[in-house]
């Protein structure tokens, strides 16, 4: 990270930044979505990981790229002859 110090940021502070509740965050972290640290009971996440996870999972303002197309639906490999024959 260069010369510069690494900041570390609390789950406050993420929560805050990311106007959500601090469950979310944690919810997050669980899902292993964002790289976090612990010191003792203390959870920290370092603040470039978060500004890399904002830049990979937001979607761009006017002027920027267009999000990514979402994938189409899946339809199923065999279909029967009539739709009746459908069952769930």
């Amino acid at each position: 990270m260069g010369s510069e110090a690494e900041r570390y940021w609390t789950q406050a502070e993420v929560a805050k930044r990311w106007r959500c509740s601090e469950a979310n965050i944690k919810n997050l972290r669980e899902r292993g979505l964002i790289g976090f640290f612990q010191f003792g009971r203390s959870i920290r996440y370092l603040q470039q990981d978060i500004i890399e996870f904002e830049s990979h999972n937001t979607k761009r303002r006017k002027g920027g790229a267009p999000p990514k197309a979402r994938s189409a639906v899946r339809k199923p490999d065999v279909s029967p002859a009539s739709p009746t024959q459908w069952r769930i």
